[in-house]
């Protein structure tokens, strides 16, 4: 689908409009049976080879979600190191691994679906800047959420999802495929963080 090179790393993004139905049935019916919201979502996959930062030949899960294709991170990448005795054979056997990784991906998009978070609005604020993220888009994202959900309660899985404008917002500012790269890596920490640790009232300061 799309591609990019430069001196420090060459990633390509293949749809997987194929396998979609397969892949995401049992998500679509857990996102129906919860009257979630949300918009058209293709499965995809990121390819990274770099000899510097993410060394090594590596593949992502990923979600390209509504007309924009805004990448959603999806965690639990295949990664093969740059080192001795890897070759091509090892990592096609990797490749094999990217079901398993898919399923793995969208069973944690579904726990993220059980999450109700109280206070939305600062708990999205205190993820994002647990997880890194950068100040100026983790404001736009908050910004952006207010004007559609308002600070009602709702899931992990809608912040989550939410999160991902960080990174769009990266690729509107014209971002070099490495930064780009290097926000999904810190959007998809959020998958691992103890939501309930950052979902209380009061203030939030950056």
């Amino acid at each position: 689908m799309t591609a990019h090179f430069d001196h420090s790393i060459a990633t390509a993004i293949w749809r997987l409009d194929g396998q979609a139905d397969k892949l995401l049935d049992t998500y679509h019916r857990e996102i129906a049976a919860k009257g979630l919201q949300t918009e058209k979502m293709v499965p995809a996959l990121r390819f990274s080879t770099s000899d510097v930062g993410m060394s090594g030949a590596n593949l992502y899960p990923i979600f390209l979600v509504g007309a924009e294709s805004r990448i959603v991170p999806l965690g639990y990448s295949i990664r093969t190191e740059h080192k001795n005795g890897v070759d091509m054979q090892y990592f096609e056997e990797q490749l094999g691994l990217v079901y398993a990784q898919f399923e793995k991906a969208l069973d944690k998009q579904v726990q993220l679906m059980n999450i109700e978070i109280r206070y939305p609005v600062t708990t999205l604020m205190r993820v994002l800047k647990r997880i890194k993220a950068p100040k100026k888009a983790s404001y736009e994202a908050m910004d952006y959420f207010v004007a559609i959900h308002g600070d009602s309660p709702c899931t992990a899985y809608e912040l989550f999802m939410q999160m991902s404008d960080v990174i769009f917002s990266a690729q509107c500012d014209g971002a070099s495929g490495l930064r780009i790269a290097q926000l999904e890596e810190i959007v998809s920490r959020a998958l691992n963080v103890n939501w309930h640790e950052y979902d209380h009232p009061g203030d939030f300061k950056w």
